[in-house]
């Protein structure tokens, strides 16, 4: 059987039926419940865990994963990696931990973060035997994460009804994504940690204010008080810290990331112009939080 099919049969106790809870063990190249529901595992290795065709609109499309993935991938968001790794590793045991990555997107980010924390590093030791699950509710994204092969169980999902057992996750990290922290609680162990990655307020600040400008508008002021409320509302926050850096960018890589930026959903392109933005900040702060 296929590396990509065996690494979800061998984990069958961590996943739940999304449809009625129950444990769902291994039948053939499928994942089946007691009650007959049936989760296909692809052999390209993620699985669909979705009972509905619901799924992101039309605006994430397949082409903006691939633009995602490309403009990711060449270090746009490492510093923000880093941090979360720091984070994460000293909540993983060295015996074996699993984290969920959830609205893991085209998976890019993700592979990063399996990298920092399967690989020793000077500020914190490797945790090689850590299990990695990556979750979102676009196929399109989920099929371009699993390219590859490799270890990660990449599966299709609503943030609602999480596939997962309960207590079977040591971390969960949400980075840029929305939150479902009542399934969040659901499925980590006592103590486990959240690990929310949210927009720091010069986050894509040169952009929005070309935006705003294009259409003689006054920028805005961002803020991202609503979302630390609701953090605070459902967790306990432990930890907060910034990472946050500008980085001077090619007119090719300005293409990508305006075709793969939800700011961007109701814009035109031809109106933004290029010639005048050099440089894109990237801000973020790490909450680490336990769940109440």
């Amino acid at each position: 059987m296929k590396p990509s099919i065996r690494k979800f049969l061998d984990a069958a106790g961590t996943f739940q039926c999304p449809i009625c809870g129950d444990a769902l063990a291994p039948s053939g190249t499928s994942l089946r419940c007691s009650r007959n529901h049936t989760f296909d595992i692809a052999a390209k290795g993620y699985a669909s865990f979705l009972n509905s065709h619901r799924g992101h609109d039309g605006l994430y499309s397949q082409s903006f994963f691939e633009n995602r993935s490309q403009a990711l991938s060449t270090g746009l968001y490492d510093h923000i990696i880093r941090k979360v790794a720091e984070a994460v590793i000293p909540c993983m045991h060295s015996d074996g931990s699993a984290l969920l990555d959830v609205g893991c997107g085209d998976g890019t980010l993700t592979k990063q973060l399996q990298r920092l924390v399967n690989t020793a590093d000077a500020a914190a030791p490797a945790v090689p035997e850590a299990s990695l699950y990556a979750c979102d509710i676009s196929a399109p994204a989920i099929s371009i994460a699993a390219r590859g092969g490799g270890n990660i169980r990449w599966f299709i999902a609503d943030l609602a009804q999480l596939p997962l057992s309960n207590g079977s996750m040591n971390v969960i990290t949400d980075i840029f994504s929305p939150a479902n922290y009542g399934e969040f609680k659901r499925v980590l162990v006592p103590d486990g940690r959240l690990v929310k990655v949210v927009p720091g307020k010069n986050h894509l600040v040169e952009l929005r204010e070309t935006i705003a400008h294009s259409h003689q508008e006054k920028p805005d002021v961002y803020s991202n008080d609503d979302v630390f409320q609701g953090i605070e509302r459902h967790c306990t926050i432990r930890q907060v810290s910034s990472a946050t850096a500008t980085i001077p960018l090619s007119s090719k890589q300005w293409e990508r990331f305006l075709a793969m930026t939800p700011l961007m959903f109701h814009v035109r392109r031809s109106s933004i112009d290029l010639a005048s933005l050099h440089e894109l900040t990237i801000e973020a702060e790490i909450v680490e939080a336990t769940m109440r």
